[in-house]
């Protein structure tokens, strides 16, 4: 008699709640998982917002950062009896390269999302400022109808 998937993946995981190793090494993947989530973030809003990068460099930037650290974390933490707590330079190129194609879907969506988002939405990411044209330009233009750039009104 054939045991169903359900019945099937229930023994799977209760075998690995039974092993304390798997889910705990399935919990510090995951928890290196956010914390790569949150670096990937923060390099991505500090080099965009503080230092003024474009999102595409500034999101290159953050993957890079975001990249060596998984690898490091996974190698030293997560998979340390698999790695032997040793950092290599081939392994971390193969990490790397298996990233790519991760990377350039995300470059993808994020230049994407920020095209329909500024169509679509007033969103503060897509205003740019102009600086005025004269010193008298914005002396002359009422507050009640602001210039479609500003960040007084809206579309």
């Amino acid at each position: 008699m054939h045991a169903s998937f359900y019945g099937r993946a229930r023994k799977w995981v209760l075998a690995g709640w039974r092993n304390r190793a798997v889910t705990f090494k399935a919990v510090v993947y995951a928890l290196v998982g956010v914390v790569n989530a949150a670096v990937d973030y923060g390099v991505f809003l500090t080099a965009h917002a503080v230092l003024g990068l474009p999102l595409v460099a500034a999101n290159t930037l953050s993957w890079m950062v975001a990249v060596s650290n998984s690898y490091m974390l996974n190698s030293t933490i997560t998979f340390a009896a698999e790695s032997g707590r040793k950092l290599r330079w081939s392994t971390y190129f193969t990490f790397v390269a298996s990233g790519i194609a991760g990377w350039l879907a995300n470059t993808a969506a994020l230049v994407v999302a920020v095209e329909v988002h500024c169509e679509l939405f007033n969103v503060t990411l897509c205003r740019f400022p102009r600086p005025p044209q004269s010193v008298g330009d914005h002396l002359t233009r009422s507050r009640r109808f602001p210039p479609p750039w500003s960040n007084r009104g809206g579309r």
